[in-house]
């Protein structure tokens, strides 16, 4: 029987800076990140590959990793279309994003019959169908790990889960952003900085970085692991929600340390890079630039405390 990697790669990347972000050259020869993914997953045995893209970038994505990837196994491609739902849903007309990982697999259905594995799937408790198929996932034995949004809606749902699942490794997704048009949440905490003029979390990660005080940060990052607490949920590890509180955006690396010795206070892993390549620091088309010196810094001090 074949085992499929299913790659996500219809998102827009609102926050991506220019450019197709799916196919940007990250590494020291050009390597993008998916040819990673599907280096590592034929290695390990999977030989097939399912790519859920957009008509719209069909033809860059083809020529530079559609054609190669068919020299090497099987490959089929799923375009995510806003209109292929099993419902009709309540949205903006002009709405130009997909509808997220769950739609991006509902679109697969006529594809993927084989045994497929999602590695992480963070955004769990944002709402019903996302805790829907976190579920299902966990239970069919596709999925090793999720992390809770703990200010979302159907929070308390997803903890009662991984209470009812202690065998599965589910943490909490600090979340310091709300960044749908109509579907957004507010903090746990009363922080003034944390919020946008609607009252809700900040759309983005750099307007986290430009507005939000460290202080209110800290309070509300801990919130959200009481919050946890509260509910009867042990958290495996912690991760963050759009890299809001990394510091990449403006060099705000206060705010990773921050996060760090939450972490480290808690007694909690967390989730972040494993491996560092120039192109991470310094890359045209991802509109980055930051100062290796000064990241490298940061680490070393880290690992020395």
């Amino acid at each position: 029987m074949k085992t499929s990697l299913v790659i996500l790669a219809a998102g827009i990347g609102s926050r991506f800076g220019g450019g197709v972000k799916q196919i940007a050259p990250v590494g020291p020869n050009g390597e993008i990140i998916i040819d990673y993914s599907i280096h590592d997953a034929l290695e390990v045995g999977f030989d097939k590959v399912v790519f859920v893209i957009r008509r719209d970038i069909e033809k860059d994505f083809r020529e530079v990793v559609g054609n190669k990837t068919e020299k090497l196994c099987e490959v089929e491609y799923v375009f995510q279309d806003k209109t292929d739902l099993p419902y009709t849903p309540v949205c903006a007309a002009d709405r130009r994003k997909p509808w997220g990982t769950t739609h991006a697999l509902y679109s697969c259905r006529n594809v993927v019959k084989e045994p497929f594995l999602i590695i992480n799937a963070d955004d769990y408790g944002m709402c019903n169908a996302a805790n829907t198929a976190v579920a299902e996932l966990f239970e069919g034995g596709y999925l090793k790990s999720a992390t809770i949004m703990m200010p979302c809606p159907t929070a308390a749902d997803a903890v009662e889960f991984s209470k009812a699942h202690p065998e599965h490794a589910i943490g909490i997704h600090l979340t310091m952003t709300s960044e749908w048009g109509k579907y957004r949440w507010k903090p746990l905490t009363n922080g003034k900085s944390l919020i946008d003029e609607e009252g809700y979390m900040w759309h983005e990660s750099d307007q986290v970085e430009k507005n939000a005080s460290y202080e209110d940060l800290e309070r509300e990052a801990r919130a959200q692991i009481d919050q946890a607490h509260a509910w009867g949920m042990k958290p495996s590890h912690v991760d963050n929600h759009m890299g809001s509180l990394y510091g990449i955006e403006s060099g705000r690396f206060e705010l990773l340390n921050l996060t760090l010795d939450i972490a480290g206070e808690e007694g909690l892993p967390f989730r972040f890079p494993g491996t560092f390549v120039p192109e991470m620091f310094s890359n045209a088309t991802l509109d980055v630039k930051i100062d290796t010196n000064l990241i490298f810094a940061f680490f070393k001090r880290e690992f020395r405390r």
